[in-house]
């Protein structure tokens, strides 16, 4: 996310959420035949249905994404509820992958917003390292719970949620324990990436 590097070979950077979720369920009708992404991974969050806190991966890394019944997959874009023509969308902007020459909030969960459903301007209003939080317009509270990127894919916990109520404790940016592998004569420690398979 950001404005792009100048220079023929650099610009290792995607879209913001409020652009990518515009791709995902508004394509071109002449030049994308379909969305961009699966949509199972960009989740609309609506604080009337409770404190929510999910667990997200940045689109740079996208290609890691768990499938779903071996690997969980993970959100890769928020789009906040708040019953207005304009909407908070949440990424967390790890800076791997497709997004590595990234120049604003590396590693950080982003906030943009954005009014309307077709062609528009979209605005970066914040962006949050672990343990802090951000308040919109409307009172949420956006919060990055955890944020790791020591693990492949890297992993953010971002909670969204109203002033009187609690984050579940319900996400981990800990990946699983390396698996021991064992034979009849010996064990040894699998060296595995997270939602990677043995």
């Amino acid at each position: 996310m950001g404005n792009p590097l100048y220079g023929d070979d650099l610009g290792g950077m995607c879209f913001n959420p409020a652009k990518n979720w515009q791709m995902q369920f508004n394509p071109h009708p002449v030049t994308v035949i379909n969305g961009w992404y699966d949509s199972r991974d960009f989740i609309q969050v609506n604080t009337t249905d409770g404190a929510q806190t999910i667990q997200m991966i940045g689109i740079g890394e996208y290609g890691l994404q768990g499938d779903g019944v071996n690997a969980p997959r993970k959100a890769v874009a928020l789009q906040i509820e708040n019953g207005l023509d304009t909407r908070q969308y949440v990424s967390f902007n790890s800076a791997k992958g497709a997004n590595f020459q990234d120049v604003e909030a590396p590693d950080q969960v982003t906030i943009v917003e954005y009014t309307g459903t077709g062609y528009g301007i979209s605005s970066l209003k914040g962006y949050i390292t672990q343990g802090n939080s951000y308040i919109t317009a409307e009172g949420r509270i956006i919060s990055a719970e955890c944020i790791n990127t020591g693990v492949t894919p890297s992993l953010a916990c971002v909670c969204v949620r109203e002033s009187n109520q609690s984050c579940p404790s319900d996400c981990s940016c800990t990946p699983p324990s390396t698996p021991i592998l064992c034979s009849r004569r010996a064990c040894k420690a699998s060296k595995v990436t997270y939602g990677g398979n043995i």
